[in-house]
């Protein structure tokens, strides 16, 4: 059974007649909304992975309820420290090697730079097999402003 397909932003990918996006039918995505370059099948699959567990909150998923980071629910409203940044990347690690995960076993850096007063990017470098390293971007906002608007 394949997975929704999600792009870089975590929204779910279309392909180009227009349907939602899946795994298996990577290769027609539309690249003006969402799609990806290509990578190797492993690498694909394992990018699915590491967003999905990165950009969802625990709790998102009923059938998963430990799949998730809570980058957002944990890190918005504090500082732009040394501190916030390591919290953060044992966050992003916990999600990626949580459980039965498949990127447990590979090797996973994590660098974490602020890029604002009240924003951390975390980037994630997974190296996939001997020659492959996906590298994947996640920018968190620590302004409590956008938390607070209903």
């Amino acid at each position: 059974m394949a997975d929704l397909y999600m792009s870089e932003s975590g929204d779910i990918a279309i392909t180009s007649t227009g349907d939602i996006a899946t795994t298996s039918s990577f290769g027609d995505t539309n690249r003006t909304v969402g799609g990806f370059n290509s990578y190797t099948s492993t690498a694909r699959d394992y990018s699915q992975q590491a967003f999905i567990r990165i950009m969802t909150e625990i709790g998102d998923f009923t059938l998963y309820p430990a799949l998730g980071a809570s980058l957002e629910e944990k890190l918005t409203g504090l500082p732009n420290t040394e501190e916030t940044a390591e919290y953060g990347k044992s966050l992003i690690r916990n999600a990626l090697t949580r459980g039965d995960s498949p990127l447990a076993a590979v090797p996973i850096n994590i660098r974490a730079i602020p890029v604002g007063p009240q924003a951390i990017r975390f980037d994630i470098y997974l190296t996939i097999g001997s020659k492959t390293e996906l590298t994947l971007s996640i920018q968190q906002n620590l302004d409590t402003t956008f938390a607070l608007n209903s």
